[in-house]
């Protein structure tokens, strides 16, 4: 997959997904972005039914005014669209460190973790 975007900026962006088959049910996706045959960027998660769960994104810091985390969310979501999902978990937004998936989200849910012991 190359969109316009990409190629204005002579990056190109590739999607691997570990399952098979259009439709997908399950499975990890995987998106790598490059310049000049140098890995700069990637974004993975996993797919579950019609529910997709984000787990990691980088990129370069040298290309940070690139906008390449922007770029990768983008072309992620135009993927899960065509892919069918209904949602995307980007997971907890609390913490200084989260504050950027705010810009993404259209609805926050509270996430707590709970430790249960037994007595």
């Amino acid at each position: 997959m190359v969109t316009a975007a990409w190629r204005s900026r002579a990056y190109a962006i590739f999607t691997h997904s570990c399952s098979s088959g259009s439709r997908r049910k399950k499975g990890g996706a995987s998106f790598f972005a490059r310049r000049e045959n140098t890995d700069v960027g990637f974004i993975f998660g996993g797919l579950a039914g019609d529910i997709y769960r984000g787990q990691q994104f980088s990129y370069a810091q040298d290309c940070h005014e690139l906008s390449l985390g922007n770029l990768m969310q983008i072309e992620k979501i135009r993927w899960l669209c065509e892919e069918g999902v209904q949602r995307y978990d980007m997971g907890p937004l609390d913490g200084p460190k989260m504050q950027y998936k705010t810009h993404w989200t259209e609805t926050a849910f509270p996430i707590r973790t709970w430790l249960i012991e037994k007595a």
